[in-house]
């Protein structure tokens, strides 16, 4: 059955973790049929050591992950479904920052430079706010 587990760091959410998966195999469920998700690589590559350290070859059938690569696996596997060809790239925030900016300069010459800047200042903050808002694109 799901289980969500949240609380502060270093109250024990990776024991807790790692102890219920463990048993919920011992007890008969296939590891193949478990997904752990957590924010962090770090996280999730901990996860998996102390899986192998409690199941030992059978941790390497469970699914330990984080939300994004999860989600990554996901639209690679299912994308055509999706609407998303077979060579699509989730930009990081670089990028999308370096798109943002070319799109605020495009068309303007160099004098323009500083309302360029503050074009993509602008637009910057309202992606920035449309993010922390849940907005999708």
């Amino acid at each position: 059955s799901p289980l969500a587990i949240v609380a502060g760091a270093g109250s024990g959410k990776t024991e807790t973790l790692t102890r219920r998966v463990a048993r919920a195999v011992e007890e008969g469920r296939s590891p193949t049929t478990v997904l752990v998700l957590t924010f962090s690589n770090k996280a999730a590559a901990e996860l998996r050591e102390r899986l192998e350290g409690l199941l030992g070859a059978a941790a390497h059938a469970i699914t330990c992950q984080t939300f994004h690569g999860f989600a990554l696996r996901l639209l690679r596997r299912h994308g055509a479904e999706a609407g998303l060809g077979d060579d699509f790239s989730i930009a990081g925030d670089a990028a999308q920052k370096a798109m943002v900016k070319r799109c605020c300069a495009d068309g303007r010459g160099e004098g323009d430079k500083e309302e360029a800047d503050r074009e993509f200042r602008a637009v910057w903050a309202l992606v920035k706010r449309a993010r922390s808002r849940g907005v999708d694109a």
